[in-house]
């Protein structure tokens, strides 16, 4: 009986067999006694994987095999050429290469070494002249490591492998859903720090909501860099909501945790209370009574009056006291906890006769209204009447005159004023059943 066996060095002769294989596969080192049939004697020693039985179920395989004996061939180096060539470094997921060649007496061989997509360990590469010659077979490895691709030919050829390794597939940054660490509580002014843990960013952008609104946060929405941390200066106060967005060159990003920061005023210098109800400082304003395309301001300081109603589209330039005359802001989610003191100031020679109001509205049942003029921020109690009146929605209010005109409250040319406006009664349900309503009010005057 006669069998072909594949070596690290085969010979170039068919061999018989001496005895029986006691099993038709060994696991363990074996040494084959060959005789040629010109009774020549060649020994065979393998690895310590021993015999395999090939795919095709009829040739014997063997790896690391060291021969001795005359009979064991070699005259000619050419029929024992297998050659193969590999990327030193390829990447996980991505398809490369894999070179071979084979010696021209080369009849079936078979792909060793490392599994992979292309690269079926034990399978047969070829059989009969197909072998010959150079061949070029597309490999793709799944994830990060050191591969080895080998050939091992069958009938007067030899064994080769090459040694890659991959490094991983390209990858958005990592993690998705990161931390960020901040204080919970900082000042206007006062830099604080904020920071983070991500790998593979190339750019970070940092987001922030005030009150719900886009908020301006110098040192956190104004840069793009990876780099923890980040010195950030709050200049307005008010509760701060942070997220950043990391990227790379890959599709797809990393976005981190909320962060929450409580902004306080530091030392308010328009010594405005913080309680029973806190000032509210910056929110987004509508003006539903123009055209689409220029009706809405993000981040409004509404501490000054000529932010609210010194203008009347998003694009206008603001206007100081009295404002724009038709004016119809809406103040777009206001919290029922917190008031408005927006600071103006009279001008000297402000005419006589000038006298103005708002007219209230809501997008929803308005709650009722106070509005109260006074040289002091948060003052819902002056001590003239005619300085503060409570309405609902749908009426007019804060009716104001320069002196000696006798109809609303009394203003004096030179002089500063706040106009101070709050929701009563914050726990019932008007505005939606909300915590927050959106207002309008409509500026009208005469000078």
């Amino acid at each position: 009986m006669f069998h072909r066996f594949q070596l690290q060095r085969p010979i170039r002769l068919l061999v018989a067999v001496v005895g029986a294989l006691v099993a038709p596969l060994a696991s363990a080192q074996v040494q084959i006694k060959l005789t040629t049939t010109q009774s020549q004697d060649c020994t065979a020693l393998t690895d310590s994987q021993g015999l395999r039985l090939a795919p095709d179920g009829v040739n014997l395989l063997a790896t690391g095999v060291a021969l001795s004996g005359n009979g064991c061939g070699g005259n000619n180096a050419a029929d024992y050429q297998v050659a193969t060539s590999v990327p030193a470094n390829v990447t996980a997921g991505t398809a490369f290469n894999v070179s071979w060649s084979a010696a021209a007496a080369a009849t079936a061989c078979y792909y060793s070494g490392s599994s992979a997509a292309g690269w079926p360990v034990g399978s047969s590469a070829c059989t009969g002249a197909a072998c010959a010659g150079s061949h070029n077979t597309s490999v793709t490895v799944a994830a990060a490591g050191s591969y080895t691709f080998g050939v091992i030919c069958t009938n007067a050829t030899g064994a080769a492998s090459g040694t890659t390794t991959a490094t991983g597939a390209p990858q958005p940054p990592q993690p998705n859903g990161f931390a960020l660490t901040a204080p919970a509580t900082a000042t206007v002014g006062t830099p604080f720090s904020v920071s983070w843990s991500v790998s593979g960013a190339t750019s970070c952008t940092g987001t922030a909501s005030l009150s719900g609104s886009s908020a301006n946060l110098p040192g956190w929405t104004d840069t793009t860099s990876p780099g923890s941390p980040r010195s950030v200066t709050a200049t307005l106060a008010g509760t701060y909501t942070l997220q950043l967005i990391c990227s790379n060159a890959v599709p797809g990003n990393a976005t981190s945790q909320q962060a929450i920061v409580v902004v306080g005023g530091g030392v308010d210098p328009d010594n405005c209370p913080a309680t029973p109800m806190s000032r509210m400082t910056v929110a987004t304003i509508q003006y539903p009574n123009i055209p689409p395309g220029s009706t809405t301001r993000t981040n409004v300081d509404l501490r000054a009056y000529e932010n609210i109603w010194g203008h009347s589209d998003k694009l206008d330039a603001a206007v100081l006291w009295p404002g724009r005359a038709g004016s119809q802001p809406a103040i777009m989610n206001w919290p029922k906890t917190q008031y408005i003191a927006a600071k103006f100031h009279v001008p000297a020679g402000q005419s006589t006769t000038s006298n103005g109001w708002l007219g209230y509205g809501s997008y929803f049942s308005g709650p009722a209204i106070t509005l109260a003029i006074s040289t002091q921020c948060g003052d819902f109690a002056p001590v003239n009447p005619l300085c503060v009146t409570t309405r609902n929605g749908g009426e007019s209010f804060g009716k104001w005159r320069i002196v000696p005109n006798l109809n609303g409250c009394p203003l004096t040319p030179g002089q500063d004023y706040f106009m101070n406006m709050r929701m009563e009664n914050p726990q019932t349900s008007d505005c939606g059943g909300g915590g927050a309503c959106t207002l309008a009010t409509n500026n009208t005057f005469t000078n």
